[in-house]
């Protein structure tokens, strides 16, 4: 799950509180244990030495908080006796609910004993761990306080910075953001955005000029060779041959102008919708390309089978639609030296499978990339078909996906519906 920055911000101030509690409040506690252990042993050990010194060798003496004994060795105090088997010198002992510190000693054949009730002062040392301890949770719960209202500073001006690039249009001019940030980070950041985006902008122009400067160059001889084409034809003294060629050459420019317009409409940003207005008839522009690949693979082993189920109507440019039929058929025929491929034309979508190299599991994405080629590909290519149609695809709300065909090939459907 993924933690945004503010929420970061805020854990960390909990987080740091509760440390920062718990190391003061360990600190704490144990310099009172410390003292307390040094205080108890120095007063014990004093106030025995004062017993075993008494010259009245009374047996049994008690005044305040404090009871002392004088037995025989080997031998507890009156009620006591369990005492008889602790080791000279200081010891904590639990004696019918209560605490008591202990000191033993032993000389000339004597035994001593002194008992310190601290119980009220264990007390009083719970009572202070729970202080301690409410100390912790008020400073986890301050500083989470704290850590939410500072944080709502500290991000404000980053959300304002997110907000300010949404707003961004990388091919126009804007006005600089850095200027509106503090001298800080987040000005810096707001700085290498602006560097960022005039980099952006002069690139969108400098495409833009190519695109506009390729679409009136290439406008002119293809013009050219029209016009040239149907003057030829237009002369009645063209023999039949050359004029099917003057023929293709018309309908070949053609197809290169649309080509252009959908080749340039595609380099633009994306707009709400196509905004070529067109009606093509998938099965006219398909067998007409089915019949111009034939003639290119006339000297090939390779069959190329056309079968119409249906005749569709895609309110989408002649050029678009045959770009992407285009580019599944010359990727059949690069995988495939040898064989048949079947093309399938329905209602919804468009199939072509070949009996060729096929495709792996790894590669049914990979060769959507630009630039990138199946590992079996036969014949020069750059890469680029499958990416145009793709392309295509994705602005014009079409699916198109390529899979292993069962009995070995591949088969390539593009849905248009």
């Amino acid at each position: 799950m993924q933690i945004n920055l503010r929420t970061r911000l805020i854990l960390s101030y909990p987080l740091l509180g509760a440390v920062v509690g718990l190391l003061l409040a360990g600190m704490l506690f144990f310099s009172l244990e410390t003292m307390e252990r040094q205080f108890m042993d120095v007063y014990l050990n004093d106030e025995l030495q004062q017993f075993m010194a008494r010259s009245d060798h009374i047996g049994e003496s008690h005044f305040g908080h404090l009871s002392a004994y004088r037995t025989a060795i080997n031998q507890g105090p009156p009620g006591l006796g369990f005492l008889a088997a602790l080791e000279p010198g200081h010891h904590e002992i639990v004696y019918r609910g209560r605490d008591y510190d202990v000191a033993v000693g032993e000389a000339e054949g004597e035994r001593y004993y002194l008992l310190f009730d601290d119980t009220d002062f264990e007390s009083r040392e719970h009572f202070l761990e729970t202080l301690l301890v409410g100390g912790v949770l008020l400073a986890v719960f301050a500083s989470t306080w704290l850590g939410y209202f500072i944080s709502a500073g500290v991000i404000r001006p980053i959300r304002d910075l997110a907000q300010r690039v949404y707003s961004v249009d990388p091919a126009m001019e804007s006005q600089p953001l850095a200027r509106d940030f503090a001298d800080d980070e987040v000005g810096d950041l707001a700085a290498a955005f602006d560097t960022y985006h005039q980099r952006l902008m002069d690139f969108v122009n400098r495409e833009q000029e190519f695109t506009a400067d390729a679409s009136h160059e290439l406008r002119t001889p293809l013009a050219v060779i029209r016009a040239t084409a149907e003057g030829m034809l237009a002369s009645h003294v063209l023999p039949g041959p050359f004029r099917a060629k003057a023929e293709r050459l018309v309908r070949s420019s053609e197809d290169m102008s649309d080509i252009l317009d959908v080749l340039l409409w595609l380099s633009r940003e994306k707009p709400d919708g196509p905004v070529m207005d067109a009606q093509t008839d998938l099965a006219g522009e398909l067998e007409r390309l089915v019949a111009t690949r034939r003639e290119s693979l006339a000297n090939r082993p390779l069959e190329l089978e056309l079968e119409v189920a249906a005749k569709p109507v895609l309110a989408s440019p002649s050029a678009a639609v045959v770009m992407v039929m285009d580019n599944l058929l010359r990727n059949a025929i690069a995988y495939t030296p040898e064989g048949r491929i079947r093309v399938v034309l329905g209602e919804n979508c468009l199939l072509v499978e070949d009996n060729g190299a096929g495709i792996r599991d790894e590669e049914q994405q990979r060769v959507f990339a630009r630039g990138e080629r199946g590992r079996r590909a036969k014949g020069p290519g750059k890469g680029l078909g499958l990416a145009i149609a793709l392309r295509l695809c994705e602005r014009f709300g079409w699916q198109l996906s390529l899979s292993p065909r069962p009995g070995g090939g591949t088969l390539a459907r593009w849905r248009f519906r």
